[in-house]
Protein backbone atom coordinates (compact mmCIF):
# COMPACT_ATOMS: atom_id res chain seq x y z
CA UNK A 1 0.00 0.00 0.00
CA UNK A 2 3.09 2.62 1.04
CA UNK A 3 4.50 1.77 -2.33
CA UNK A 4 0.81 2.51 -4.26
CA UNK A 5 0.78 5.66 -2.30
CA UNK A 6 4.22 6.73 -3.07
CA UNK A 7 3.52 6.32 -6.33
CA UNK A 8 0.50 7.99 -6.20
CA UNK A 9 2.32 11.01 -4.04
CA UNK A 10 4.74 11.31 -7.73
CA UNK A 11 1.97 11.44 -9.83
CA UNK A 12 0.22 14.07 -7.83
CA UNK A 13 3.46 16.63 -7.22
CA UNK A 14 3.82 16.51 -11.14
CA UNK A 15 0.10 17.76 -11.60
CA UNK A 16 0.30 20.28 -8.57
CA UNK A 17 3.75 22.23 -10.48
CA UNK A 18 2.26 22.32 -13.43
CA UNK A 19 -1.38 23.63 -11.63
CA UNK A 20 0.68 25.79 -9.65
CA UNK A 21 3.14 27.25 -12.54
CA UNK A 22 -0.79 28.60 -13.88
CA UNK A 23 -1.83 30.14 -11.31
CA UNK A 24 1.89 32.14 -10.96
CA UNK A 25 1.63 33.04 -13.94
CA UNK A 26 -1.80 34.97 -13.47
CA UNK A 27 -1.34 35.66 -10.22
CA UNK A 28 2.17 35.99 -10.17
CA UNK A 29 4.60 34.41 -7.84
CA UNK A 30 4.11 35.51 -4.11
CA UNK A 31 -0.02 35.62 -4.41
CA UNK A 32 -0.21 32.39 -6.04
CA UNK A 33 1.30 30.78 -2.66
CA UNK A 34 -0.89 32.44 -0.65
CA UNK A 35 -3.50 31.32 -2.90
CA UNK A 36 -1.61 27.70 -2.99
CA UNK A 37 -1.60 27.24 0.62
CA UNK A 38 -5.02 28.98 1.92
CA UNK A 39 -6.60 26.22 -0.43
CA UNK A 40 -4.09 23.44 0.96
CA UNK A 41 -5.74 24.49 4.25
CA UNK A 42 -9.44 24.94 3.08
CA UNK A 43 -8.61 21.33 1.98
CA UNK A 44 -7.55 20.23 5.60
CA UNK A 45 -9.58 21.87 7.56
CA UNK A 46 -12.82 20.23 5.28
CA UNK A 47 -11.18 16.59 5.88
CA UNK A 48 -11.21 17.47 9.33
CA UNK A 49 -14.80 18.63 9.24
CA UNK A 50 -16.19 15.50 7.45
CA UNK A 51 -13.72 13.55 9.94
CA UNK A 52 -15.51 14.91 13.03
CA UNK A 53 -11.85 16.03 14.40
CA UNK A 54 -10.75 18.96 15.98
CA UNK A 55 -7.79 21.10 15.42
CA UNK A 56 -6.06 20.74 18.53
CA UNK A 57 -1.90 22.01 19.28
CA UNK A 58 -0.12 20.06 21.69
CA UNK A 59 2.34 21.47 23.93
CA UNK A 60 6.17 20.54 23.66
CA UNK A 61 6.63 20.19 20.22
CA UNK A 62 10.34 21.13 19.44
CA UNK A 63 10.54 24.32 17.22
CA UNK A 64 12.11 22.15 14.53
CA UNK A 65 9.57 19.75 13.75
CA UNK A 66 7.28 23.42 12.30
CA UNK A 67 10.26 24.02 9.90
CA UNK A 68 8.20 21.42 7.58
CA UNK A 69 5.62 24.27 6.81
CA UNK A 70 8.35 26.42 6.01
CA UNK A 71 10.49 24.19 3.71
CA UNK A 72 6.80 23.67 2.18
CA UNK A 73 6.64 27.30 1.61
CA UNK A 74 9.82 27.46 0.10
CA UNK A 75 9.94 24.16 -2.00
CA UNK A 76 6.34 25.84 -3.31
CA UNK A 77 8.13 28.76 -4.28
CA UNK A 78 11.03 27.28 -6.23
CA UNK A 79 8.51 25.39 -7.98
CA UNK A 80 6.65 28.05 -9.63
CA UNK A 81 9.34 30.02 -10.45
CA UNK A 82 11.01 27.14 -11.98
CA UNK A 83 8.17 25.16 -13.52
CA UNK A 84 7.54 27.61 -16.22
CA UNK A 85 11.76 28.11 -17.60
CA UNK A 86 12.36 23.89 -17.41
CA UNK A 87 9.38 22.23 -17.37
CA UNK A 88 7.33 19.74 -15.26
CA UNK A 89 9.36 16.81 -16.55
CA UNK A 90 12.85 18.52 -15.73
CA UNK A 91 11.23 19.74 -11.92
CA UNK A 92 10.89 16.53 -11.44
CA UNK A 93 14.07 14.73 -12.40
CA UNK A 94 15.94 17.30 -11.00
CA UNK A 95 14.06 17.47 -7.59
CA UNK A 96 13.87 13.53 -7.64
CA UNK A 97 17.99 14.03 -7.62
CA UNK A 98 17.88 16.57 -4.65
CA UNK A 99 15.78 14.68 -2.48
CA UNK A 100 17.68 11.40 -3.26
CA UNK A 101 21.19 13.01 -2.18
CA UNK A 102 19.49 14.88 0.49
CA UNK A 103 17.82 11.75 1.83
CA UNK A 104 21.01 9.55 1.74
CA UNK A 105 22.91 11.89 3.81
CA UNK A 106 20.22 12.20 6.23
CA UNK A 107 19.35 8.51 7.08
CA UNK A 108 23.21 7.52 6.37
CA UNK A 109 24.02 10.00 9.73
CA UNK A 110 20.60 9.66 10.93
CA UNK A 111 20.03 13.57 11.17
CA UNK A 112 16.55 14.97 12.28
CA UNK A 113 15.33 11.92 13.42
CA UNK A 114 15.67 9.93 10.37
CA UNK A 115 16.21 5.91 10.78
CA UNK A 116 19.70 5.30 10.37
CA UNK A 117 20.81 3.14 6.89
CA UNK A 118 23.99 3.00 5.67
CA UNK A 119 24.79 4.39 2.30
CA UNK A 120 24.88 1.17 -0.11
CA UNK A 121 26.51 0.87 -3.92
CA UNK A 122 23.25 0.32 -4.82
CA UNK A 123 22.11 4.05 -3.73
CA UNK A 124 24.80 5.55 -4.79
CA UNK A 125 24.63 3.70 -8.68
CA UNK A 126 20.62 4.31 -8.61
CA UNK A 127 21.70 8.35 -8.02
CA UNK A 128 23.94 7.89 -10.45
CA UNK A 129 21.55 6.31 -13.06
CA UNK A 130 19.35 9.34 -11.86
CA UNK A 131 22.25 12.11 -12.32
CA UNK A 132 22.65 10.32 -15.74
CA UNK A 133 19.06 10.80 -17.14
CA UNK A 134 19.20 14.57 -16.16
CA UNK A 135 21.92 15.17 -17.67
CA UNK A 136 20.80 13.45 -21.08
CA UNK A 137 17.42 15.39 -20.56
CA UNK A 138 19.22 18.80 -20.51
CA UNK A 139 21.79 17.44 -23.40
Amino acid sequence: MEILLATICGMTVSLMNILNGKLSAVTGTFLSLVVIHLTGLLAVILVLMVRHEKLTIKSGIPILAYSGGVIGVLTTLFSVVSVSKVGAASLTALSLGGQMAVSFILEHYGLLGAKQQRISLQKIIGLCVVIVGIGVMFA
